[in-house]
Formats: C-alpha cells, structure tokens, sequence
C-alpha cells in the first residue's frame, strides 16, 4: 500500500456552510470525519433556545485515503482541501498527523472552555513545547504561551496552516519537553 492509499486527517472547507452536508454524506459512506462544534443560543422562533453548530465555519477534518477523497469531491465542487503555501508553485493538502488531531478532538470535545483561533488571522509566536502532566488532559502535547487578549500564558494545540485550540490550564500541570538528542 502506498502512500496515497493510506488514511490520513486531511483538513478541508465545506464552502457555503455545508459542513454538515459534509459530515452526513461521509458518514453514510463510512468515513471517519470531525467538526468542532459547540453550544450557542440561537433565536428559534420566539424563544432563544442552546443550539449546537460548527465552531469553525466552513472547517472539516476527513479521515480516508487521497483517492477516496478525490472521488467524493469529484461531484461535490463545494468540498476543497485546505492547503499549505505553495512551494514551487505547488500547493499541498494539509495531513494533520494523528496523534495531534486526537489530541484535539480529545479537548473539543471534552469542554466547552476552548477558544479557536484563526492561524490566517492571527500570529501566534512560537512557544515551550509542553506536555500536560496532571488532570483530565494528561499526556497531551502542545506549546505553552501568552496569547493576545488573554492575562495568563494558555496551552495551544495547534494545526499549522489551518487553526490553533487554546486552553486555559494552570502553570503547575504542564512540564516543559527536553529535546533528547540521540548519537549513532
């Protein structure tokens, strides 16, 4: 099996709000698939009623193989890649590794105290990478950094190029990652 042909979490944008179109026809096929939701209040005729709904418009994260993918999107133009800046002119789809994109389905979907943040507008420097040594988080992996708005350094888990989710976890239940370099 080449590499085509393995699944991989590709990043992609379900354009005109039809991200959940999106999800229910995957799933009749059998495909893994995540959208980060979560409750707002909504006018729903004359009562505002807690509503669940894309947290990230537009944004949907398959898991299948490249072939598969293409030929879903064949006849559905609405469904596209998110894709990395092109090198030589050649634009690449994004493959989140899996082991990040369970750790963020782990806390999207575990609370609701998660901010998402737009990497295309916002700048967010690098920080310490970390990991989370207490809590119902412990072992994630992410960085520990200020972010803009917020008073405290928060714990991102990101996804380069197409958003990062920020949580508020206390300094005392992270612990910095030391590199380990290993000599032949």
């Amino acid at each position: 099996m080449d590499r085509t042909e393995t699944p991989h979490w590709f990043a992609m944008r379900a354009t005109y709000h039809r991200e959940m179109k999106a999800y229910d026809e995957l799933t009749e096929s059998g495909i893994e698939v995540f959208i980060p939701m979560h409750w707002t209040k909504k006018k729903v005729g004359l009562r505002m009623k807690l509503v669940q709904e894309p947290a990230v418009r537009s944004l949907i994260f398959v898991r299948c193989s490249q072939p598969f993918i293409q030929q879903f999107k064949l006849k559905r133009p609405w469904l596209q890649y998110l894709c990395n800046m092109p090198r030589n002119g050649i634009r690449t789809p994004i493959i989140v590794p899996d082991e990040q994109m369970a750790d963020f389905i782990r806390v999207s979907t575990e609370t609701d105290e998660v901010e998402y943040i737009d990497i295309e507008t916002e700048t967010l420097a690098p920080g310490t990478p970390v990991r989370i040594i207490g809590g119902s988080f412990e072992g994630m992996r992410g960085t520990f950094q200020r972010v803009q708005g917020h008073r405290n350094r928060q714990f991102i888990i990101k996804i380069e190029g197409v958003l990062a989710l920020v949580l508020n976890i206390h300094p005392s239940l992270v612990e910095p990652i030391r590199e380990t370099t290993h000599r032949s």
